[in-house]
């Protein structure tokens, strides 16, 4: 799975801290899926990396500040519903739960301060198209909203809110060692 996130930090309690990023995702699963009348139900564990946030807020107090996210990730347990129209195409729709992290940290000139490295509850919802290549091959492209909740990494450190809405392009390979049965 990879895309662009269109990204922001917020400070849920002060909203004057607010920024945000275009990031790049990339990430895989693995999972079971379950035929269904029409389609899919698919149960699966999703991890995703997400590249550097780097970007300006506003804030009266620090105008020339930067927000900046290292080793942003998520590991979530996402349940999916396929419903085709033909024998190739068909829609999706489901989310998932799970925790999402990632270190936070200010830039002011040439200096870069972060905290530590801190992690939260996190869920996302979406849904997209697919198009079946194959009995074992199957693409899709997504749209979902992903959330951490709300992360105090210490007290000198404003709590901050990372959400995203994502674009996904996906390749599904079901059964990928089925030539090793017997």
């Amino acid at each position: 799975m990879i895309g662009p996130s269109f990204a922001s930090v917020t400070n849920p309690y002060d909203a004057t801290f607010l920024s945000s990023d275009t990031l790049f995702n990339a990430g895989g699963a693995l999972g079971v899926a379950f035929e269904r009348e029409h389609g899919r139900l698919r149960l699966e564990v999703e991890g995703m990396g997400r590249s550097t946030y780097n970007a300006p807020f506003e804030s009266p107090t620090r105008p020339f500040a930067t927000t900046v996210l290292v080793s942003n990730w998520s590991v979530m347990q996402n349940m999916w519903r396929d419903l085709m129209f033909t024998d190739r195409f068909g829609v999706y729709g489901g989310g998932g739960i799970g925790a999402g992290g990632y270190m936070l940290g200010e830039s002011l000139g040439d200096t870069t301060n972060f905290a530590t490295p801190a992690a939260a509850f996190a869920w996302q919802a979406g849904g997209g198209l697919l198009w079946q290549l194959s009995n074992r091959l199957t693409f899709d492209v997504g749209y979902r909203f992903f959330q951490i909740n709300t992360i105090q990494q210490a007290a000198d450190v404003e709590p901050n809110q990372f959400a995203a809405s994502e674009l996904m392009f996906s390749l599904r390979l079901y059964e990928p060692f089925r030539q090793w049965r017997r």
